[in-house]
């Protein structure tokens, strides 16, 4: 009845980011800079190495895998070294789910929304704060869409022969179109 969690950042009382930088895997290392998110969840930041992830017994990950499927998204608690004995922690009813790009929250880590593709209808943006009850909170009608590229706070949505739909998703509960 609870949900397990095998990893938190830390939050400071203001909200923002605990996590401090790791002086010997410098940022300006690499021709483009990593993601918030990424940092915590890379052994190389943590001084553990770049090599072969298998080898360490350190391992930063969410347990969730989030899923869409012909009956919608479903939620997971994902066993790494037992997939099998992955537990279904939720399902949300959403017919046609085609795909689902999951959006995390930069502070924590933690899966903050879900842009999922319905067949021959849209895309819905699904709140995952809660991952055992994940909610739509806004649908966008947008027909053939077939993928959702997501970059930043603008949701790129391919149409096959209809084009692409640019929406601005700063605000998650209201969605503008752009072009």
């Amino acid at each position: 009845g609870s949900l397990l969690l095998d990893q938190a950042l830390p939050e400071t009382a203001a909200g923002l980011s605990g996590m401090t930088m790791v002086a010997h895997q410098l940022h300006t290392t690499q021709k483009v800079a990593r993601s918030c998110v990424e940092c915590p969840r890379s052994p190389a930041t943590w001084g553990l190495g770049s090599g072969d992830q298998g080898t360490s017994s350190f391992a930063l990950a969410r347990g969730l895998l989030f899923v869409a499927g012909e009956r919608g998204l479903d939620t997971l608690l994902l066993d790494r070294e037992n997939p099998e004995a992955s537990l279904y922690l939720a399902r949300l009813p959403l017919g046609g789910a085609l795909r689902v790009i999951v959006d995390s929250d930069p502070v924590s880590g933690a899966a903050s929304t879900a842009f999922v593709v319905i067949e021959h209808a849209g895309v819905a943006l699904v709140d995952l704060t809660n991952p055992a009850f994940p909610a739509v909170t806004a649908f966008g009608p947008a027909g053939d869409a077939r993928d959702v590229p997501l970059a930043g706070d603008l949701l790129v949505i391919a149409k096959g022969t209809g084009g692409v739909r640019l929406v601005d998703v700063a605000d998650r509960r209201h969605p503008k179109l752009v072009a």
